[in-house]
């Protein structure tokens, strides 16, 4: 939808050489394009300019072994929270590495104030790693779950990787959950509250059927009114009908005033805005950075994307990571999730 003209009312044929094993894109002059063809979901001007926000958002999330110039960016500030003592985290820049890499640390506020909370604190180093691993895992497990899978082989694919190999397994309630909501037919994974959107939409829907209910409830009445106006053997008194057939005419007409504003209160909560769109977009883009690659290095896949948007990321999918003694204990999601990590013992 990002790019393909179809979105935009246009026909494009002879778009691709299908005469050998791999269908290869023919050169732009070669194509044919059919203007309004049916309708648009988007015009083409939207689209031009999602095209060339989207290519400069491409070139800034993952360049060509150039490395994203910033200011400091602490991805996880706002989402830690202490598993000693409920409080949150503060965030601030660890030293430089010898590579010229800064991450940040993150440590107890209540720790920091009154120095009588024992948690340590927990830096980017063995936070990110394991926070974007898990998240690609759970990406990737997502789109290769089938009916047989069990919830053995789903704890053991979003425990892959050597960042989770002190993590001795998945608290159940948590695990049964999502497996639960993997075995329900979902189209793709969803980390984000769709609580409050249900709510507006079920209601838009709700009093959206009462009113075409009512419209031809009002509807009948009139047909009714006018065949006995017209065609009953008790004559009907003209000043009759016409009082009557204003009432039901009048109600009709609100009826329908409503109708059209119910309409456009759906299409405006369906209309993004263009950095709403752009924000979305760059999501996809992340997700399929995350879930292209067996291990996600963080430090390197850090410094070449812009750190904002795996941020902004972040904050619109999870409600908060706990943190104890250096460890993620959990994450809760803002669909309600929540995963309890259980780890192995030092002793």
């Amino acid at each position: 939808m990002l790019t393909n003209p179809f979105y935009a009312g246009i026909y494009r044929y002879n778009y691709r050489d299908e005469s050998g094993k791999s269908h290869v894109v023919k050169a732009a002059k070669e194509w044919v394009m059919v203007e309004d063809h049916h309708p648009a979901i988007v015009t083409r001007e939207r689209q031009n300019r999602i095209a060339t926000l989207l290519q400069s958002r491409q070139r800034g999330l993952y360049s060509n072994g150039l490395t994203y110039q910033r200011k400091n960016t602490h991805i996880f500030a706002g989402l830690l929270r202490c598993g000693c003592c409920g409080s949150s985290m503060a965030s601030t820049i660890d030293r430089e590495r010898s590579d010229g890499w800064r991450p940040s640390i993150y440590m107890c506020t209540r720790r920091r104030r009154f120095n009588d909370c024992q948690n340590k604190y927990v830096s980017d180093i063995t936070l990110g790693p394991f926070i974007l691993n898990f998240i690609a895992n759970m990406i990737r497990v997502s789109n290769s779950f089938g009916k047989s899978t069990s919830i053995e082989t789903l704890e053991k694919k979003l425990l892959r990787g050597d960042v989770f190999s002190n993590v001795d397994h998945i608290e159940r309630p948590g695990l049964e959950e999502l497996y639960a909501h993997l075995r329900s037919g979902f189209d793709e994974m969803s980390f984000e509250s769709t609580g409050v959107q249900a709510a507006e939409s079920a209601s838009q829907i709700q009093e959206r059927d009462l009113l075409l209910a009512e419209k031809r409830k009002l509807e009948r009445a009139l047909n009714r009114l006018r065949s006995l106006y017209l065609y009953s053997e008790d004559e009907m008194p003209e000043k009759d009908y016409i009082v009557e057939r204003k009432q039901l005419t009048d109600r009709l007409g609100e009826v329908d005033a409503r109708l059209e504003e119910v309409e456009k209160l759906a299409v405006d909560s369906l209309t993004l805005s263009d950095e709403e769109f752009m924000a979305k977009a760059s999501y996809f883009i992340l997700t399929q950075q995350l879930q292209d690659k067996r291990y996600v290095n963080y430090e390197r896949f850090i410094r070449k994307i812009d750190p904002q948007i795996v941020k902004d990321f972040l904050n619109s999918i999870v409600t908060n990571f706990c943190i104890k003694d250096g460890l993620t204990t959990s994450i809760l999601f803002k669909n309600g999730l929540e995963i309890q990590f259980s780890y192995k013992s030092t002793e």
